[in-house]
Order: structure tokens, then C-alpha cells, then sequence
């Protein structure tokens, strides 16, 4: 989400391309398309430069644009890896999580690794496909501290950097699922990534939520009961993490719990 000509601007990152939607009254409607023959896989708008946007595909690298898609462009030279999964804009450039588990950030014209990442994901893996081992699935930091730099690994959990990714540090401890897609930071840190969710919600009766039976509208009036909110303020449902993602940016606001929960066949 960003503020472009005094509208909000929502950018969202396809397997056929990158959309830019812009609200007209309550409807949010489509003003350009771009990208249409790459995969995309991530994106980030510049938090300093709206009109800078990073778009990641599966396997042909990074694209950016200086002008909020007016005009894209290939990074030259692109990340050493280049089936990206996570892009971060931060501090006037970029950093990118690859597959492998790995991390770089654009510096002087070209790109440097962030090692840390790296070493404490050597152990991971990635199930559904071993040969492409794991992948760097999430970037954030921390708005109240930017130097605190977050990685989620699928699968292989989580890694945290307080020096602005000079080291780095698994922070796994309390995990019970390393498959991290999401990371959400306020205030500390709250990861929720796991295929059963009671524990999460204190003992909910509720295990991995399926959208064949009622437990969506049960598991909505059990939250909105023990949060003291309304059922509208509760987004779920079992889509793709990206549709479950551009929901959250176009209806959530800062300091609102996400809860994503990962279903095992």
C-alpha cells in the first residue's frame, strides 16, 4: 500500500504480472499492469519513495521502477541467485531472499551477502521440493527499531539481526513449526505459523481449519468473543499466503494481529 498523486495505491505481485490498483471512493480499481511475461514472486514499495517499487520473480531475478510503473526496468547486475522469494526496500535500496536461503542487499552498484542468513539456515530444507533446498520466504524489520532485520525461512524458521544485517541469530526457541511465512513485528515480535491452532488462540477447540464446514463463521465468533471486536474485523480463510497478504495490507491496520496458519496434507 502507498500514496500515489493523493491516492492510495495498492501494488500486488502475480503469476502473470504486477497490478497497480487505486481507490475511487470505497472500489479500488486498476490503473496499470506491467511485467506480464515473468513470474513474480515478491514485491516492496520504497517506505521514503513511494514511486520506487522492487518486483521478484521465480527465476528471472529482480525488477524496479523509479517511477510507480510508468517504466520497469531489470537490475543490472541482478542478485547473485536469481529465484527470488522476498524483497525488502529499506534505507534507500533493497535486499532480496533467495532459494536457497539466502540474503543480499544492494550496496554500491552492486550486491553483497548477508552471511549470517545463510549459516544459520545451512540445516534447513524444503520438503515438497529437496533439490531446491530451502528458500528465504519473508523479509521485515521492526518500525520502532529499523535496524532489527527479521528472515523467515521455509522451512527452517527464523533469524533475526539487531546490527542492520551485519550478524544475525536463529530465534527459534518456543517453535514447533520452522515452515515461516510471515513475521509480524510490534511492540516484540509475534510469529504465528503452525498447522494447529488451539495453542495459539489458548485452547480454542479447533484444529486445521477447513473451508468445506462452518468452522470459518465458528473460529470468527470465538475470536470475536474472547477480543471483545466485531466478526467484520476477522479476515480467514485457507487461500494462497499472497491473496491472504493483499487482503491484509488493503484491510488491516498497524497493530492488528495476522494470523497465518500453515495446512499440512
Amino acid at each position: 500500500m502507498s500514496e500515489l498523486n493523493n491516492k492510495k495505491a495498492l501494488h500486488v505481485a502475480t503469476f502473470s504480472g504486477w497490478y497497480r490498483f487505486e481507490q475511487d471512493g470505497k472500489e479500488w480499481k486498476k490503473t496499470k499492469r506491467d511485467l506480464t511475461y515473468w513470474t513474480l514472486t515478491c514485491l516492496s514499495v520504497d517506505p521514503e519513495d513511494p514511486k520506487t517499487i522492487y518486483a521478484g520473480t521465480e527465476h528471472s531475478g529482480l525488477f524496479y521502477t523509479k517511477d510507480a510503473g510508468a517504466h520497469w526496468h531489470r537490475a543490472n547486475p541482478n542478485p547473485p541467485k536469481m529465484m527470488l522469494f522476498s524483497t525488502l526496500a529499506l534505507n534507500g535500496g533493497v535486499m532480496v531472499g533467495t532459494i536457497p536461503s539466502a540474503v543480499y542487499r544492494s550496496k554500491n552498484g552492486g550486491w553483497e551477502e548477508l552471511e549470517g542468513v545463510r549459516i544459520h539456515s545451512a540445516g534447513a530444507n524444503f520438503p515438497p521440493s529437496p533439490e531446491l533446498q530451502s528458500r528465504a520466504r519473508y523479509l521485515t524489520y521492526d518500525p520502532a527499531s529499523p535496524d532489527r532485520l527479521y528472515a523467515g525461512i521455509e522451512v527452517g524458521g527464523m533469524v533475526i539481526s539487531d546490527d542492520g544485517g551485519q550478524s544475525w541469530q536463529s530465534a527459534n526457541e518456543g517453535l514447533t513449526d520452522m515452515d515461516i511465512h510471515e513475521i509480524l513485528a510490534d511492540d516484540g515480535i509475534w510469529v504465528f505459523e503452525q498447522s494447529y491452532l488451539p495453542t495459539m488462540l489458548d485452547q480454542l477447540a479447533y484444529d486445521t481449519i477447513c473451508q468445506e464446514h462452518l468452522s470459518y463463521y465458528a473460529l470468527r465468533q470465538k475470536l470475536a468473543a474472547k477480543w471483545s471486536l466485531g466478526l467484520d474485523q476477522f479476515i480467514i480463510g485457507d487461500g494462497s499466503n499472497e491473496l491472504l497478504e493483499l487482503l491484509g495490507h488493503a484491510f488491516l491496520a498497524p497493530g492488528d494481529i495476522q494470523i497465518a496458519a500453515a495446512r499440512r496434507a
